[in-house]
């Protein structure tokens, strides 16, 4: 075996082992908006803040058991205006397995938004981003997900009185008979 040879392949393969992985879940709590080249108005959505601290090439892979779809974004994402600062999508990768698989080149570093939701609307489930580079990509979640709410039943009982002024007159009469006498 020639190891001068093992030792460059190893040092090159090494360069892109610096891997991280995002994981998440949406739920119904997410944030729903209406993507681009989608069906309706009610997909449920993650912002993800994704920095790579040099440039080079970085390879962005979805794991996850539900179809996934990404729209990555300039600077901001704004769910009112989705073309706005919109840079481009992804969907299936060439393997068939209806999640996302994608390689950027980086010419330095760079803050990139990723709008991670799903092909079809209203879909809920756990789903991974593996990311690999010459360096470790950064991943800071930037959604505003609706705080769970608990419903408590209540009982309020309301008593009403009602207070009617009566008035009673009593009227008295009183009769004296009188003698009435004639005299002839």
């Amino acid at each position: 075996m020639d190891y001068d040879s093992f030792d460059s392949f190893y040092c090159i393969a090494n360069e892109y082992l610096n891997t991280v992985i995002y994981s998440s879940e949406f739920t119904s709590n997410h944030p729903i908006y209406a993507r681009i080249g989608g069906f309706a108005a009610n997909y449920y959505y993650e912002t993800i803040q994704v920095t790579v601290p040099m440039g080079g090439l970085y390879t962005f892979q979805c794991d996850s058991t539900i179809d996934s779809f990404v729209s990555l974004y300039y600077t901001s994402f704004n769910p009112s205006n989705p073309a706005l600062n919109f840079f481009t999508s992804f969907d299936d990768s060439e393997t068939d397995n209806w999640e996302f698989q994608f390689t950027l080149n980086f010419p330095s570093a760079y803050t990139i938004i990723f709008v991670v939701t799903t092909y079809s609307p209203n879909v809920i489930g756990p789903f991974s981003i593996v990311a690999t580079g010459p360096t470790r990509a950064t991943f800071i979640w930037t959604s505003i997900v609706n705080p769970t709410t608990t419903t408590t039943p209540t009982t309020t009982s309301t008593t009403t009185t009602t207070t009617t002024p009566t008035t009673t007159s009593t009227t008295t009469t009183t009769t004296t008979p009188t003698t009435t006498s004639t005299t002839p």
